[in-house]
């Protein structure tokens, strides 16, 4: 933590500002770069209006409105629970436990307008015992009482179904067009996608990435941008071989269904994108009858 301890400053985090029409990718890879669970949402004038953080996209793409190149707008956390640097460390941890929140940015005033200059999180109180214990169990508490407003409880119930549901039906699907159980199927589909996102690139990667189940997005967002040329078909193949413990010829012909499953969630145009960017080795692979 980038932390001042001199009387009267509070210790604080770097932070990442985006603009209100960043996009949810945008802050993905903004979290990614920078190893942190949210980013501060400001205007046209650069006045800090809200906070967006890994868990908000996380629930926002398993509905059926928020894509990744939807605006941070859209989700940000508003009215934002925020501190001036002169306040305390009490007061800190007083605003975390009236709101239910773990993360409260700390704001300075600029010819009339807050703008971000840090942030402080929960994680800061325990790991530099700013805070003592009672504190930080009425902070847990408080965090554990979810929100308050019993229509953000039932849509984020909502989105959470339509997650799980969705991501069922299609390792189901693959399940079936592969004759494999389903963890099997869980782990093919992983592996697969994770090569294929690896293998093209960034901007293709993410259109794609966007037609797939929610409950894949993370994982697969997490995964090293490409294109890295060096994943081939022999790697698919092998891939599958070490997975399912069968031989190369096996290997290929479920790698062929994979692909047909895959026909049935996401579009054409899309597919043919994806395997425009791939070795001609890969692509007969991918569509042998």
């Amino acid at each position: 933590m980038n932390a001042s301890t001199r009387e009267g400053v509070l210790p604080q985090r770097r932070v990442v500002v985006l603009r209100e029409d960043a996009s949810v990718y945008q802050a993905i890879q903004a979290m990614r770069r920078n190893n942190i669970g949210c980013v501060l949402i400001a205007g046209e004038d650069g006045e800090c209006r809200g906070l967006v953080t890994d868990r908000d996209i996380a629930l926002a793409l398993g509905g059926e409105d928020c894509k990744l190149d939807s605006a941070l707008k859209s989700l940000m956390s508003a009215p934002l629970v925020w501190v001036e640097e002169h306040e305390s460390i009490d007061e800190v941890a007083e605003r975390m436990i009236d709101n239910g929140v773990r993360r409260v940015p700390v704001l300075q005033s600029r010819r009339g307008k807050r703008h971000a200059c840090g942030i402080i999180t929960l994680d800061d109180l325990i790991e530099d015992q700013l805070a003592p214990p009672t504190k930080i169990r009425a902070i847990v508490k408080s965090q554990n009482a979810g929100p308050a407003d019993p229509k953000r409880q039932k849509a984020k119930r909502r989105s959470e179904a339509r997650q799980s549901q969705t991501y069922r039906e299609f390792l189901n699907d693959l399940a079936q067009h592969c004759s494999l159980q389903s963890e099997q199927a869980e782990q093919l589909a992983h592996a697969l996608l994770a090569h294929i996102v690896h293998r093209i690139h960034p901007n293709e990667a993410s259109h794609f990435i966007t037609q797939l189940p929610a409950k894949f997005h993370a994982t697969l967002l997490a995964t090293k941008t490409g294109p890295d040329r060096s994943i081939t078909q022999e790697v698919f193949v092998d891939e599958v071989v070490k997975l399912l413990a069968c031989d190369a010829a096996q290997a290929r012909e479920v790698i062929a269904k994979f692909w047909k499953c895959l026909q049935a969630h996401v579009s054409p145009g899309e597919l043919e994108d994806v395997l425009g960017q791939m070795p001609k080795e890969a692509q007969n692979l991918f569509t042998a009858a």
